[in-house]
């Protein structure tokens, strides 16, 4: 879930912001659009600023993942020498307590309701002397357009594949002609905005029925019961198009889940 740029994207903001509001800022909206599922919270409570992770719970794992977020932004906060009051984190281990030191010498609560750090607020707005105005004003450009993108490519897809609901076990007759209609706008208009975000009616009526056959293989459907509710005449057509989206056959793809 992690795109390879995320890290690099994050440690050149806090290095260059001019403090670490403005580092959070920028935090957040990186976050959301390089690390999916997972959102950053920040809130004041008299001089004290919290910084909390929060995972969809769709999302495999939660927890590992709030605590990767939070590990990552503890070790920037530390790098440049400034102080953590606490962390707090959702994972249990035993013999620990919130009065022990972490490796990011501050008390850490290891068995919480959140996971989340704790700084002052005059650590919050204290000002970096080597800040660089101009290299964060483009790092802002760049996550303002891709969050554009995202939201854009999100919002069309929701309302094909919520109209795609409407066809279940009824595939074989869905085409971009109705949809469109359906949609208020003309064929080559949705086209249009399919092709913004490099994708295509194909492409994303492929994605939606490869989550359903991916779904009904996790949960143990026959390869011939899937290939009928997805529209396919034969089993062997249904084996041909799973290999072309994923290069796995149906059945490795079940052996791969339960390894």
């Amino acid at each position: 879930q992690i795109r390879p740029n995320y890290s690099e994207l994050l440690g050149l903001i806090f290095v260059y912001s001019r403090n670490m509001k403005e580092s959070f800022k920028l935090l957040q909206t990186y976050i959301n659009t390089e690390l999916e599922g997972i959102n950053v919270l920040i809130t004041k409570n008299h001089d004290m600023v919290k910084i909390q992770f929060i995972a969809d719970p769709i999302i495999d794992y939660p927890s590992l993942y709030e605590n990767l977020c939070l590990s990552m932004l503890a070790a920037f906060i530390r790098s440049k020498r400034y102080t953590i009051k606490h962390i707090t984190t959702k994972l249990q281990t035993s013999n620990k307590s919130i009065n022990e030191k972490s490796v990011f010498n501050c008390p850490i609560n290891f068995h919480g309701t959140e996971t989340s750090i704790v700084i002052s607020h005059n650590t919050f707005m204290k000002k970096n002397t080597i800040a660089n105005p101009k290299l964060v004003a483009f790092l802002t450009s760049i996550a303002q357009e891709k969050l554009q993108q995202q939201t854009t490519r999100n919002n069309m897809i929701d309302k094909v594949e919520t109209l795609l609901l409407n066809y279940e076990n009824n595939y074989n007759s869905v085409n971009i002609e109705e949809i469109s209609s359906q949609l208020g706008m003309s064929v080559n208009s949705l086209r249009n905005q399919l092709s913004k975000n490099n994708t295509n009616f194909r492409q994303t009526f492929n994605q939606y029925k490869l989550k359903k056959a991916k779904l009904m293989l996790k949960e143990g459907q026959s390869v011939k019961v899937i290939s009928y509710l997805l529209g396919y005449a034969e089993p062997s057509s249904f084996i041909r198009w799973f290999i072309s989206q994923t290069n796995l056959t149906p059945t490795t793809f079940k052996k791969d889940l339960q390894g």
